[in-house]
């Protein structure tokens, strides 16, 4: 099991990174989930990204009401080698919030 963040951010832009598992091996097929908090009602983009990390490949929005957190247990996931999992901000966010992705 690994844990990605990129920790707490104050005020991020439109687009910006929360969490990112870095390209990924082949044949990966374990347990996914999705955690995101915030001080402040925010949208934040679940992204399952292409190994050029140039198109995704799957999205979903998850939207997070003010002082809360979120988990989205995904269940089991196989990615195509080199593929990533990424969490981005939908919109400017002003207050704080953290996106992790356990896999």
């Amino acid at each position: 099991m690994a844990w990605y963040s990129e920790g707490e951010l104050t005020s991020p832009a439109d687009g910006a990174l929360l969490a990112t598992t870095g390209k990924l091996a082949v044949g990966n097929n374990s347990m996914t989930t999705v955690i995101v908090s915030a001080t402040v009602a925010a949208a934040v983009r679940l992204l399952y990204r292409n190994a050029a990390d140039s198109a995704s490949k799957q999205g979903q929005t998850i939207r997070v009401v003010a002082n809360s957190t979120v988990v989205v247990p995904l269940g089991a996931q196989v990615v195509d080698i080199g593929d990533a999992l990424q969490v981005v901000t939908v919109g400017a966010i002003l207050g704080a919030v953290q996106a992790s992705i356990v896999y």
